[in-house]
């Protein structure tokens, strides 16, 4: 991989790092200065809403460092020259893919076949027809 290229994938990953670590460090403080403030006294209502936003903000912070760690792999990968070869098959990844995710390991198909394979995960339209 020619120097100019791995230098442009090391900027566009490290701006989407620098971008996710500080809605991190934003979600990391938030949660200090929560703790430091003591919880106020919630109706059952009011607690059982602000347990489900506690837990939603988790999970998406869970997400962004898993995002994170996908990052920090895909810039050591241009480090290693293995940049934009799918992990599974070895071929090249597409440029449109790692337009729209620059820290894909696989390729589009690669990584479709693996999500057929995975435990199944419930998306909003199968937890409503779950209740349906």
């Amino acid at each position: 991989m020619p120097n100019a290229r791995r230098i442009s994938l090391k900027r566009i990953l490290s701006a989407y790092q620098a971008r996710i670590q500080a809605d991190v460090s934003e979600y990391e403080t938030r949660m200090r200065r929560h703790g430091a403030s003591g919880r106020q006294i919630l109706d059952s209502g009011e607690a059982a809403a602000d347990d489900i936003q506690s837990d939603l903000d988790l999970a998406v912070n869970d997400l962004r460092m898993e995002t994170l760690r996908m990052i920090d792999d895909a810039i050591n990968r241009v480090n290693d020259g293995t940049y934009g070869y799918c992990f599974e098959c070895s071929q090249e990844i597409s440029e449109q893919r790692l337009a729209a995710v620059p820290f894909a390991a696989r390729c589009k198909g690669c990584e479709e076949r693996r999500e057929e394979t995975s435990p199944r995960r419930i998306t909003r339209g199968a937890a409503f027809d779950a209740l349906t």
